[in-house]
């Protein structure tokens, strides 16, 4: 990992900034914020997350805080990453907006911890460095992962040491609330800062256009990650408290998308159930793929009553192959599979074929988050599997057919 300063440091005038405020007819602008993703601990650890943990690190849940502690030992080597398992669609011309509320530990040498935005590869975060802090962005425009580390004493809007212009003093020893808006655009500004008092202080501001001669990084959706590590051996255990994040998309809603089906012929179900079509994200792809389920559709040929169910990760899919959808290649999906065992239901219902009548499931549109296809933090990520599975309830078995329909927003 390479490491470099920063050295765009400017920043637009006040009279830029406020003249942009409005349209060329004085109307001042409007923009709408969409929840893309919003992760709170009530009760036990939410699971939107996927941990990586490596010498005796763990993970605990404290319910009277709402708080997930990530811990490590005093072993070099102790570590945990924490990436939230689903990476979150960017559009060009809107900015996308992180906040996240989480505590340092108390910072020591050898100690490294870093929240923020990012992957292993791309994005931005804060990070607490043996005893330094830094605005970090993480760029691999040239193939390989460059970070361009800015210390706390370089920030160019505000040092947050008493002496910049919120007069604020960052206090590390208290819980914070960082906040991170980029406009991708492939050479667009991002600016960092922290909610201190009802007010969002940016602390610095990372400059691209008009300076680079390509785009800064392979493109805007990424996850929020968390990492607490011990470079060398430390003096006491360390743990890092997350609390609760959001991120939302500036600007409306999405649209702008590519649409897929995959479909199965006439099958044979029995009283168990039977895999109709499946899909995941491919290999290479899960990273930065954003792919949500859209509708399910099941046609019965033979006058049963059936159950069908949306199976996320069975723990296994046999049979059949897996095949990559045409022309854009982000999802493959096996229509010919002949058994699934396992997994966790996240859609079931019932119907009968009386007048032999197409069965739509329409449970969701571009806009339902909550289904999209999820990945592990891994160095080579594993997508979600969804099965959908039917099985007959009248009779020994039935026929029918079936689509799975999905939005592709990458």
């Amino acid at each position: 990992m390479t490491i470099t300063p920063d050295t765009n440091v400017s920043k637009p005038s006040k009279a830029q900034v406020n003249a942009f405020r409005s349209d060329m007819f004085g109307r001042t602008k409007v923009s709408s914020a969409f929840t893309l993703f919003d992760s709170v601990h009530n009760y036990q650890d939410n699971g939107f997350y996927s941990d990586q943990l490596a010498n005796n690190a763990t993970v605990t849940f404290n319910a009277n805080e709402s708080t997930a502690y990530l811990n490590v030992t005093t072993e070099s080597g102790s570590e945990i990453s924490r990436e939230s398992n689903r990476v979150f669609p960017y559009q060009a011309g809107k900015s996308i907006q992180s906040m996240t509320t989480f505590g340092f530990a108390s910072p020591q040498t050898g100690l490294r911890q870093r929240v923020g935005h990012f992957t292993r590869s791309k994005g931005f975060f804060l990070e607490l460095d043996d005893n330094i802090l830094y605005l970090v962005k993480r760029s691999n425009s040239a193939g390989t992962p460059v970070d361009i580390r800015v210390p706390q004493s370089q920030w160019n809007v505000d040092r947050l040491d008493g002496t910049g212009p919120s007069d604020v003093a960052l206090d590390l020893a208290a819980i914070q609330i960082l906040f991170i808006e980029l406009e991708w655009f492939g050479i667009g500004a991002a600016r960092i800062g922290f909610v201190i008092d009802g007010y969002f202080v940016i602390a610095h501001q990372f400059n691209h256009s008009n300076y680079l001669e390509t785009s800064y990084m392979s493109g805007g959706p990424m996850p929020l990650r968390f990492e607490l590590t011990n470079k060398q051996a430390t003096a006491t255990a360390s743990s890092f408290k997350q609390i609760a994040s959001s991120v939302i998309l500036n600007g409306g809603t999405l649209t702008g998308t590519d649409i897929w089906t995959a479909s199965r012929a006439a099958t044979v179900v029995g009283a168990e159930y039977y895999p109709l079509v499946a899909i995941r994200m491919k290999e290479g792809r899960s990273d930065g793929a954003v792919v949500i389920p859209e509708l399910l559709s099941i046609f019965p040929l033979t006058d049963n009553d059936f159950e069908w169910a949306l199976i996320l990760n069975p723990s296994s899919v046999t049979g059949g192959t897996w095949v990559t959808s045409e022309e854009k290649g982000n999802v493959e999906y096996n229509v010919t599979a002949t058994a699934t065992t396992g997994g966790r239901k996240l859609l079931e219902g019932f119907f009968g074929a009386n007048n032999q009548t197409s069965v739509p499931i329409n449970y969701g549109d571009i806009t339902n988050l909550n289904l999209q296809f999820g990945r592990s933090n891994a160095v080579s990520p594993v997508s979600d599997v969804m099965v959908l599975a039917a099985k007959a309830t009248s009779y020994s078995e039935g026929t029918l057919k079936s689509a799975f329909t999905w939005y592709d927003l990458t």
